[in-house]
């Protein structure tokens, strides 16, 4: 399904759960809305292991710990709403959006270059440093809710969630060198690309809180949701290797591909109202 279409049927939905008082059901139309923060589930690892015999004659690799991606969570807020019949069952649509912050630990490489005699062996750092941008997740869901009764009640939703696109980019820059480079020359980085734009999909999600009754027609909520998404695989690339191409293939293959999972846990508090 393209993102024109869900948003249109998502339209649809909203459009059908706002007439749906009109329509003299028995029932009743609930909007909420929550905050809180968000805990994401995202963190890989990159570990650089270069075959035995180096592909490149008298180049040689050998990793110093690991660069990794870690995922840090923000705040989250959202909005929805609800219609439910006459029992404590009834239908949702909701809106979330949850902030995921990856920062990148870096590693260190030890390059060791053996040219032809005379000229002496040389031995250098590589140095791994990083930007990574993701756009904040906004995932729009359609639940069958449950609302417990009474002044205290329990709440429960779960269904399909559809997260629409979004920008996820990677740059990945391993610089040559320890600080200020060999003999005070400066090297130049060797730069890793990936991501770009990752298409919309489907994914689902479930929540459970408790409900405070404030009054016939307001009531406070407090709730822990989580958001499920496939994992989306990104391939490195090298189309701004300044150096060798060869050298360059041997790194992504290497370092392997990312895998993000966007999803993601929150705990937010929020306001209802009844109609």
């Amino acid at each position: 399904m393209t993102s024109r279409t869900t948003v249109r049927t998502l339209g649809a939905l909203l459009a059908l759960l706002v007439l749906l008082p009109a329509t003299g059901g028995a029932g009743d139309l609930e909007i909420s809305g929550w905050v809180g923060p968000s805990l994401p589930f995202y963190s890989q690892s990159f570990q650089y292991s270069p075959p035995p015999v180096p592909p490149l004659p008298g180049f040689g690799v050998e990793q110093v710990g690991e660069f990794r991606f870690d995922a840090s969570g923000g705040v989250s807020f959202g909005a929805g709403l609800a219609w439910h019949f006459a029992g404590p069952l009834g239908v949702e649509l909701r809106v979330d959006s949850g902030a995921i912050d990856v920062t990148q630990e870096g590693a260190r490489f030890r390059v060791a270059v053996r040219p032809p005699a005379p000229l002496p062996p040389l031995a250098f750092d590589v140095e791994t440093q990083g930007t990574i941008t993701l756009d904040r997740l906004l995932p729009i869901s359609l639940n069958l809710r449950y609302r417990g009764g009474g002044r205290v009640g329990l709440v429960a939703s779960g269904g399909l969630s559809y997260l629409p696109s979004l920008d996820f980019a990677v740059t990945q820059e391993l610089g040559l060198g320890a600080i200020g480079g060999i003999g005070g020359i400066e090297l130049p980085t060797l730069p890793l690309e990936a991501g770009g734009q990752i298409d919309g999909f489907w994914g689902v999600n479930a929540g459970l809180g408790v409900r405070f009754r404030l009054s016939d027609a307001v009531s406070a909520n407090i709730e822990g949701r989580g958001f499920f998404f496939g994992e989306r695989e990104l391939e490195w690339n090298t189309d701004r290797f300044p150096i060798s191409p060869e050298l360059g293939e041997i790194l992504r293959q290497q370092l392997g591909p990312i895998r993000f999972t966007p999803g993601f846990f929150q705990a937010t508090a929020g306001l209802s109202v009844r109609f």
